[in-house]
């Protein structure tokens, strides 16, 4: 087992990193977290007061996901076992056609292609991750 968020993420790691969390919108809880303790976070953990639900999801705006993704400075990619991406797509491409760097928590069962791509490194946990991206920031 991996260290845990909080003990990965350091005031001199937190400052004005901007990191772009893509996944689903029931993850939103673990990106507050990470805005709690100090990190950048945008997407859908910044987007909920703006979104609105149809039929039982949240709805944002597509266009403003993809450049909040294209401006950021990480992207973090969370698809955990039996969920089904689409929005995080879209936005993983944005970062990676702006150049940006993914850093993504993928099924180990799932053969995705992408997890090839020089700019995307796969990590067993979100924890995992968050250190990666908060590493290269300091």
């Amino acid at each position: 087992m991996g260290p845990t968020i909080g003990a990965v993420v350091t005031k001199s790691s937190s400052n004005t990193l901007r990191i772009y969390c893509a996944s689903k919108a029931k993850h939103h809880p673990r990106w507050q977290a990470l805005r709690a303790m100090g990190l950048d976070i945008r997407g859908l953990a910044a987007q909920l007061q703006h979104s609105r639900t149809i039929l039982g999801r949240v709805v944002c705006s597509l266009e403003q996901c993809v450049r909040e993704a294209s401006n950021s400075q990480a992207l973090l990619l969370v698809m955990l076992e039996n969920e089904n991406h689409c929005g995080a797509l879209v936005e993983m491409g944005a970062a990676l056609a702006s150049g940006r760097q993914v850093h993504a928590v993928l099924p180990s069962s799932v053969g995705l292609s992408f997890r090839h791509h020089p700019l995307v490194q796969v990590h067993a946990t979100i924890a995992d991750a968050v250190k990666a991206i908060t590493a290269r920031s300091t």
